[in-house]
């Protein structure tokens, strides 16, 4: 599977990263021998059988943290692709330029708070990737997960929006799913939601503060910048 620049620049470890990651281990190893030498009920000649089955132990041991490692560092998103995105200009949202241009029949009160009426600034040319989530996930853990990538011009979802303004097929999803983008909104951030309404063939916007603790089901998507 393909991965987006920004996902092999994150998978680089730093050598400050091995360091604190060896301390850990020696941290673990240290707290596993005391822990087993307090609770392990054995005579003299178990624990020597223990002693001399040193490498078996070893192995088994190193397998295990491989594998709890690996699981507890997987990335929650699975890149889908990167879509191009031409400049585009400030503009004051309205009911009736979301309704007329992209097609929104539907937004809740955050978003309307904090779009309607005012200037929504463009975006410049450049590149959005389009990522999926593999599991359930909050607001926070989708923002460290994208880290630097994070935040993306709302301009940038709407652009894609238009271009599927009836639900056609293209990078959003239009099975009811939502679409996701992180934004920042004078000074704060903000998670927007856009979900195609299939039986109303428009679209439905909302959003939610970063520190909402509501998790966005696996199989949903998220824009964020593919620099």
């Amino acid at each position: 599977m393909k991965e987006s620049r920004a996902s092999e620049k994150k998978s680089e470890r730093t050598s400050a990263q091995e360091k604190s990651f060896r301390r850990l281990l020696q941290d673990i190893a240290e707290h596993a021998a005391t822990v087993a030498l307090g609770k392990i009920k054995a005579d003299r000649k178990g624990w020597q059988r223990a002693i001399e089955s040193g490498d078996e132990l070893r192995e088994g041991v190193t397998d295990k943290v491989i594998s709890m490692v690996g699981e507890v560092s997987a990335s929650r998103l699975r890149y889908v692709n990167s879509v191009p995105m031409s400049a585009s200009e400030d503009v004051v949202l309205t009911e009736q330029l979301l309704r007329e241009k992209y097609n929104v029949g539907w937004r809740g009160d955050n978003f309307a708070r904090l779009f309607l009426g005012k200037t929504l600034k463009g975006a410049p040319a450049g590149m959005v990737a389009v990522n999926q989530l593999k599991e359930y996930s909050t607001n926070q853990q989708l923002k460290d997960e994208l880290g630097n990538e994070a935040v993306t011009p709302f301009a940038s979802m709407l652009s894609l929006v238009e271009k599927q303004r009836n639900g056609e097929t293209g990078s959003l999803l239009v099975n009811g799913w939502a679409n996701l983008v992180l934004v920042e909104v004078e000074g704060e951030l903000w998670v927007v939601l856009v979900y195609w309404y299939f039986y109303c063939r428009c679209w439905g916007v909302g959003a939610y503060p970063l520190e909402n603790p509501r998790r966005w089901r696996d199989g949903y998507q998220i824009l964020s910048c593919d620099s």
